[in-house]
């Protein structure tokens, strides 16, 4: 959270708007959790505070404009516009190939970050999960709220509008298909909502409402997966590493991952804690 929310501070306004984040319980379950962790903080009070009707205030936390966001993280990045089928190991190369075993691209480190397509390429002894979120945007009667809010559901000012979700709907990897948008989509964001800002979900105006659907991927525990992997096919080779499975956190731990991953391919020491590494490898469902 903190790597994150560093550099994507340091990327500018248009980026990361740092309006803070009210974490609310939904239940009494949640207000016990939340109480806890303001007895014994993660975080110094700088950061991470207790509100006084029952939460926590997250002071570094904001919203993040992805499509501005991946822009500028990815313009250094050589692109190939075209389709992987298959990995093949030779000559001490990881080759990524087409469907008629064409050689696409070529490098000495292969990460595979393929999103629903993890385990085509590599072997992952897990089955992975496919969730379908649908995030919805509507117009609302009175003022916008002047801060982030999230406790399982999450809303916040989007260019006049509030933005809120998310579903988590069980989704078949196997599909070719997108989820797509629907008003009982945007009627169960809103009934979500109201577990942690009722007065909020009863000014949302539902005939304004639009949204967008996709698809998250999770491990069986919910953790990532990051680190050193096998080939799907069998061949033996060093270089190969994997990132994914970020469900419903990947912008919060992507950044770290990824640095992860990236200390483990260059052979320097991994930012991550020995049982954190573990806990994310691939070679934790053996």
């Amino acid at each position: 959270y903190l790597c994150a929310t560093s550099l994507y501070a340091s990327l500018g306004r248009e980026i990361f708007a740092p309006i803070q984040v009210q974490e609310l319980p939904g239940d009494d379950r949640d207000r016990m959790r939340l109480d806890d962790l303001a007895k014994n903080p993660p975080l110094p009070p700088e950061l991470l505070s207790k509100i006084d009707t029952g939460g926590l205030l997250h002071r570094s936390g904001g919203l993040v404009y992805p499509d501005r966001l991946l822009q500028r993280l990815a313009q250094q990045a050589s692109r190939h516009p075209v389709a992987a089928s298959a990995l093949h190991y030779a000559d001490g190369q990881w080759q990524a190939l087409n469907d008629v075993g064409e050689v696409l691209a070529q490098a000495a480190a292969c990460v595979v970050a393929a999103g629903t397509q993890l385990d085509r390429f590599v072997t992952l002894d897990t089955e992975l999960e496919g969730r379908a979120g649908q995030i919805s945007l509507a117009q609302i009667q009175g003022a916008l709220p002047e801060t982030a809010l999230a406790g399982g559901p999450y809303a916040a000012a989007f260019h006049g509008q509030l933005l809120f979700g998310a579903t988590f709907d069980p989704w078949d990897l196997a599909r070719f298909d997108k989820p797509e948008v629907t008003v009982a989509g945007h009627s169960q964001n809103v009934e979500t909502l109201s577990e942690i800002a009722p007065e909020l979900a009863a000014r949302i105006d539902l005939k304004t409402a639009f949204g967008r659907a996709s698809v998250r991927v999770a491990a069986k525990d919910r953790l990532p997966i990051a680190g050193v992997a096998a080939s799907r096919s069998g061949e033996q080779g060093s270089g190969l590493f994997v990132l994914g499975a970020l469900g419903s956190r990947g912008f919060t731990t992507a950044l770290w991952l990824a640095e992860h991953v990236a200390s483990l391919a260059c052979g320097e020491p991994s930012p991550l804690e020995r049982d954190v590494a573990g806990a994310v490898s691939p070679k934790r469902f053996e």
